[in-house]
């Protein structure tokens, strides 16, 4: 969806893919080399055949984070690497929707707070990847030499912090300067490397 962002990314590559499990989003004519409306799971990619792999904001939605990740790693060659950002379950963020979610309230939560905007909810989530020990388990398990992540926070999530919650969400952001802490951090950015 950010198309400035991956038309920058596909400049620099030989041969880009491109997946996207929702057969209701399209991408732009001649964007990508190859491209498949598929989960990470079920795309028909060439065995050791990329040298990175990567996601933005993908992980949160995984439904089976050791199938997805064989097949990131059963695509990538010896030494490629696995790339990818998505919400951090320690930040409070993550940690409030991850709770909605169980409750089966998310979808309402969304809607209330999205209001008259233009983004729509597209893919379900499932918050089943998104810790540093669950990708360091999960990851040594589909085969990845070494795995590590950082933590990152610009805005925070002030998209979805409107009309009283902008008080909350002022608050958070003052507490989070005073109390720095970088596993509280929205954004956990992840590598992953396939061993040889």
């Amino acid at each position: 969806r950010e198309l400035g962002y991956t038309e920058a990314m596909g400049a620099h590559a030989d041969e880009f893919w491109g997946l996207e499990p929702d057969d209701e989003i399209t991408t732009r004519e001649g964007l990508f080399d190859n491209f498949q409306h598929a989960l990470m799971e079920t795309a028909k990619l060439p065995e050791s055949s990329v040298d990175i792999a990567y996601s933005f904001m993908v992980m949160e939605h995984v439904a089976d984070p050791d199938a997805f990740l064989k097949a990131a790693s059963r695509c990538l060659k010896p030494g490629g690497v696995y790339l990818f950002m998505t919400p951090n379950a320690g930040h409070y963020f993550t940690i409030t929707a991850s709770t909605l979610h169980k409750l089966k309230i998310d979808e309402l939560a969304l809607h209330l707070l999205k209001r008259g905007g233009e983004e729509s909810y597209h893919y379900p989530v499932q918050y089943k990847c998104n810790s540093a020990r669950q990708l360091r388990a999960q990851g040594e398990r589909a085969g990845f030499s070494e795995v590590g992540v950082a933590y990152l926070e610009a805005e925070g999530p002030h998209g979805y912090m409107r009309g009283p919650l902008k008080l909350a969400y002022h608050a958070l952001r003052a507490k989070r300067r005073m109390l720095k802490h970088k596993s509280a951090l929205l954004t956990l950015t992840g590598r992953m490397v396939k061993g040889a």
